[in-house]
């Protein structure tokens, strides 16, 4: 019965381990798309800034930095889906270990 209790406690902290590591990568993800966000509009400042009196199209310009945009935010979205469904397989392994101590 102990070895069980142990076993089970075992179970209890990697799960807790591995969800950590989830949620941290979730966290730098979005950490690192704010930073790039921010990056991005610091640049596309400076450059309207130094272009201002170009006959260069600046709305071209602000279509490709807004479709670089999209791009970005989907390769984030699809990461982070990725992650949510490594999560959610985590936790229904989890149950599945636990419901076997259980029996």
């Amino acid at each position: 019965m102990e070895e069980k209790q142990h076993r089970q406690q075992e179970l209890e902290e990697q799960y807790d381990e591995e969800a950590q590591r989830i949620r941290q990568q979730q966290e730098k993800l979005n950490e690192q798309f704010i930073h790039f966000r921010r990056e991005t509009g610091r640049l596309v400042e400076k450059v309207m800034h130094f272009t201002k009196n170009d006959s260069w199209n600046n709305q071209r310009f602000y279509q490709v930095m807004e479709q670089s945009n999209r791009v970005i935010r989907q390769a984030k979205n699809h990461y982070m889906q990725k992650l949510e469904e490594k999560a959610r397989e985590l936790t229904k392994h989890h149950q599945k270990e636990l419901e076997k101590f259980q029996e």
